[in-house]
């Protein structure tokens, strides 16, 4: 062997190494008795529990590489709705599987990704749990709302139910600066949202015209999900005020306290069991 070859199967022996151990530490690194398994996985449990933690996109591609939302660093890390809607539908079809929770630690993201979890919630045939830990926002507390039962910690965010499109206006800086922006578009609205040029009043209708019809939509998704009739759900909900989990079972938004043990004791009680009976497992 000559040394150059040496050298290369040395590195590349001690980059399996690297990653054969990595994986060993993320798998120790799973928490207290939460297993992993998949459609057909082999552990032994019988309860899903799904992550939706981070910010939600339909894709996770969605988020810029080194973007905040793809930092790595929770609450800031991208998660596909794509993603947790499979999984939510494999652990319905699993037969091993008694209940689903979905465990949400999430400031929100994209509408559309709510919409589509918290639809694949409501679609489940068994018992179905939200479990909101430190946040539970905006299109992750709609993505809750489609659990049959809502769990939060008492120390937790829950609510900031709205939609927002705001964004900087950098015109006045590029002027300074001896920039001109040419419009240069087939289409009135063609541009809009361009952070180079001032906002016309037209396109600011425009684009609160939308956000109303997707706020609309919020507001009714709730009012299904959670069983409140529209009329009652008041201003405190709608301005998007942020609850903490006490505030939230006042709002009928939340229906209980606790952690993932009051949910284990929950679910106990609901499926005829001992609690120590009841085990999750990753989906």
């Amino acid at each position: 062997m000559t040394d150059t070859f040496i050298r290369y199967w040395v590195y590349g022996t001690i980059g399996v190494i690297a990653f054969v151990l990595g994986i060993i530490v993320m798998q120790l690194s799973r928490s207290d008795d939460v297993g992993s398994r998949g459609i057909s996985g082999a552990d032994s449990c019988n309860v899903a529990l799904i992550r939706a933690q981070g910010q939600l996109y339909t894709y996770t591609w969605l988020a810029p590489a080194g973007s905040e939302e793809n930092s790595g660093n929770s609450p800031g890390l991208a998660i596909s709705a794509e993603d947790i809607v499979r999984q939510i539908s494999n652990a319905n079809q699993d037969p091993a599987i008694e209940a689903v929770v979905l465990q949400v630690d999430s400031t929100g993201g994209s509408v559309v990704a709510g919409e589509e979890i918290a639809n694949e919630l409501r679609r489940v045939s068994k018992p179905s749990v939200a479990l909101i830990r430190a946040e539970g926002l905006s299109a992750a507390y709609w993505a809750a709302s489609g659990a049959k039962t809502i769990f939060a910690s008492g120390n937790s965010e829950v609510g900031h139910i709205g939609v927002t499109a705001s964004y900087v206006d950098q015109a006045r800086f590029n002027e300074r600066e001896g920039y001109t922006f040419h419009t240069l578009s087939t289409g009135k609205y063609k541009d809009i949202f361009n952070t180079s040029k001032p906002l016309p009043e037209y396109e600011r209708v425009e684009i609160m015209a939308g956000l109303r019809v997707m706020m609309d939509n919020f507001i009714k998704a709730i009012s299904v999900n959670r069983n409140i009739p529209e009329d009652a759900i008041g201003d405190d909900i709608r301005s998007a005020t942020v609850f903490t989990g006490p505030e939230a079972i006042e709002a009928k938004l939340v229906d209980y306290i606790g952690d993932r043990e009051d949910v284990r004791a929950f679910l106990a009680k609901g499926l005829g069991k001992d609690p120590a009976d009841i085990t999750f497992c990753d989906y």
